[in-house]
């Protein structure tokens, strides 16, 4: 119906995060029935949680970080390519990321990622033998900055994994990241960095850029807040190059909401207006 209308359809899917409602309770979730196929960060702990820890995660609902290097790979680039061949014109794939529990459990220590971290390191030359993960955080020890490196490069392979099987359904079809680590520390911790993108050809960023506040969004900010979000919209516009721009316009009432659209709009960016999320 939508094509018949002479307009382009998109769908929205999580990528490495998969919610169970009632997941604290049931007996079958994500995690209950693959703990493989979970992200599990320094001292082995998993990459799942349940109820409040995030705002889009209900009480008594089960989040769980699934691993781009388990069996979960398959089951979500088979799931994709079945979206493709339903005739959609965009995917939009949500915040491909290792997802951290606290600050200093970060996501990529899983077994199959040992494995590929450790074979990706020989073939880089790093090491003969290869690295192990890392424990912890140590900027002094070569394996770990290793690993940092690694963590772009598998996040930007597992994308670019999938922009090729949807577009082997359909060569029209566009993968739409969305991204919102844009020029902070975010991007190392995540693993999420765009500038590691592959290809670009069909392969378009939603950037997630914030404002100063959830509830009142740019109401109370300063010029220096105005520069900063003007900064990161350059900076996703910088990222995209060739491609076209297209991040949040969050705003909360008029003049907050009018300013951050003029910010977008003046640096090239096409602004997707949303209100703000609380």
């Amino acid at each position: 119906k939508a094509h018949a209308n002479g307009m382009k359809t998109v769908v929205y899917i999580t990528s490495l995060e998969v919610n169970t409602i009632d997941g604290e309770t049931l007996p079958n979730s994500m995690f209950k029935d693959h703990p493989d196929w979970v992200q599990r960060g320094f001292n082995g702990e998993p990459a799942v949680f349940y109820g409040t820890q995030e705002d889009w995660v209900d009480p008594g609902m089960e989040s769980a970080w699934l691993s781009p290097d388990s069996g979960y790979r398959n089951y979500f680039l088979t799931r994709v390519q079945q979206l493709a061949g339903s005739g959609v014109d965009g995917i939009w794939i949500d915040v491909p990321i290792y997802y951290g529990i606290t600050n200093t459990s970060w996501g990529g220590n899983e077994p199959g990622a040992a494995t590929v971290f450790k074979q990706w390191s020989i073939d880089k030359g790093f090491s003969s033998s290869g690295y192990s993960t890392p424990t912890g955080i140590n900027w002094d020890d070569p394996k770990f900055k290793a690993w940092i490196q690694w963590r772009h490069e598998n996040l930007a392979l597992f994308m670019e994994d999938v922009r090729t099987s949807i577009r082997a359904i359909n060569p029209d079809i566009l993968l739409i990241d969305e991204v919102f680590p844009v020029d902070n520390m975010d991007s190392t911790s995540t693993g999420l960095d765009q500038s590691w993108r592959i290809n670009s050809d069909g392969h378009l960023t939603v950037w997630e850029v914030d404002s100063v506040s959830n509830a009142l969004g740019m109401k109370w900010s300063t010029l220096e807040d105005f520069t900063n979000k003007i900064t990161m919209y350059k900076y996703a516009r910088g990222i995209d190059r060739n491609n076209p721009s297209w991040a949040f316009s969050y705003g909360n009432e008029e003049l907050d909401a009018g300013l951050v659209m003029g910010a977008a709009v003046t640096t090239g960016v096409s602004p997707f207006e949303a209100k703000t999320p609380d």
